[in-house]
């Protein structure tokens, strides 16, 4: 049977300002499928489908802000979702 998991991403914001790991890893159970990113309670988590009993795996999901350089790190990468913080006055990416 499949679920619907939370998993927090790295991101602290306050005083008009944010802070956050360009590489976010995450160990969910193997084959889960990304669905979003966005903001819950001031805080950054994706949702992912997922099989509880499968085996476990590391996946890296990477953040970006508008405006921030874009390596090759990210070609091939399927984009998750947009952040926003402060009601849009800081906007960031996540990719996996």
């Amino acid at each position: 049977m499949r679920s619907i998991y939370k998993y927090p991403l790295d991101i602290e914001y306050g005083n008009g300002s944010a802070g956050w790991e360009p590489r976010n890893v995450i160990e969910m159970p193997k084959g889960a499928k990304i669905l979003s990113a966005a903001i819950q309670h001031g805080k950054g988590v994706l949702w992912a489908l997922v099989d509880p009993n499968a085996e476990k795996e590391r996946r890296q999901v990477l953040i970006t802000a508008t405006g921030g350089n874009i390596g090759d790190e990210f070609d091939g990468r399927r984009f998750i979702g947009t952040l926003l913080f402060g009601e849009g006055a800081i906007v960031l990416h996540a990719w996996e």
